[in-house]
């Protein structure tokens, strides 16, 4: 892992931190996020009613709200597109590929639902990320931001991620033969 690219940030817990009970499908759960140090990241998820008992008034730095899901029900072809994409947008963090290429292919990944986007950090490096949660796995993604000035061929980044793309089927369908 490239710790210049990538926060290490945990999946969602299966129950609330506080009364210890297990979240259900569609289930509205609370994460919060705290910066223990330099390179820990601490996640709580709460229930409604625990995090009202926590956070009375104050509502943490870093935070979100969500409904657990416990089982996916999506179409096959969409889904095989999709997990290819985010085993792309893995690899390329985990190799810190291209920021702009890398930003483009979150943002696709979020206009499909593949990935929702969560709160928005600022590295120990000063570097804004845009933390993600992959829809259904629950996997959590630090995707360095962007300036959105520097997107101005979005055309040729499409295409290289496509290109990306296109290398990451063709090397899956030779593992398979």
């Amino acid at each position: 892992m490239n710790a210049l690219y990538q926060i290490e940030i945990p999946k969602r817990a299966r129950a609330c931190c506080t009364c210890l009970h297990t979240f259900s499908d569609g289930k509205v759960y609370i994460s919060v996020l705290s910066h223990a140090d330099s390179d820990q990241w601490t996640r709580c998820d709460f229930c409604e009613k625990c995090y009202k008992q926590v956070h009375p008034k104050k509502k943490p730095p870093i935070m979100w709200k969500g409904n657990a899901v416990c089982n996916i029900s999506v179409k096959p072809d969409e889904t095989d597109q999709k997990l290819q994409l985010i085993g792309l947008l893995r690899e390329m963090l985990s190799n810190g590929a291209d920021v702009d290429e890398t930003f483009v292919i979150a943002l696709y990944l979020a206009r499909k639902r593949a990935l929702l986007f969560r709160h928005e950090i600022q590295a120990p490096g000063g570097r804004m990320m845009w933390v993600y949660e992959a829809a259904g796995t629950e996997e959590m993604f630090s995707v360095p931001k962007a300036p959105l000035d520097r997107l101005q061929d979005l055309q040729q980044l499409q295409e290289k991620a496509s290109y990306r793309r296109f290398l990451a089927i063709l090397s899956e369908t030779n593992h398979h033969v």
